[in-house]
């Protein structure tokens, strides 16, 4: 993980987005236009979710800290391979992807609270982890 898996990012329920576009669209008149920002509002480091992912799915998992330069030169590379093979597929890492794992991700919802009435009200990481729990199961079965 670059940065030692220490960048913070917040989750969000689709269920909490959901409810935030409902309320959104019944106010258009209002904040038509406006952008809001909506997530779970709680933080976790990368480094954390992944090990809690990787226990929820009774699996082991060892990190390794990636040097941020060398990790997005790599990906800009395969970014550009990717770009001169044929059909143009999906690069498996690109600059983009790199930082959301390296840099932190959270996100002020006072807008949404304010000129929404909206709150998350669903625990996402809670949520994320028991559909790896539930997956982890089904594939033993």
């Amino acid at each position: 993980l670059p940065r030692g898996g220490g960048a913070l990012v917040e989750l969000t329920d689709m269920r909490d987005a959901a409810q935030a576009l409902v309320l959104a669209d019944q106010r258009r008149a209002a904040v038509g236009g406006r952008a809001f920002n909506v997530s779970g509002g709680t933080a976790v480091s990368v480094r954390d979710f992944a090990l809690d992912l990787a226990a929820a799915t009774g699996r082991s998992l060892k990190l390794m800290s990636a040097p941020w330069p060398l990790l997005y030169a790599g990906a800009a590379l395969a970014e550009g391979v990717a770009a001169l093979l044929p059909g143009r597929p999906e690069p498996p890492i690109t600059r983009y992807g790199a930082a959301t794992l390296a840099f932190s991700q959270t996100f002020d919802l006072t807008a949404a609270r304010r000129d929404l009435g909206w709150t998350p009200r669903h625990d996402a990481i809670a949520a994320a982890l028991e559909l790896a729990r539930r997956w982890a199961e089904g594939s033993r079965a």
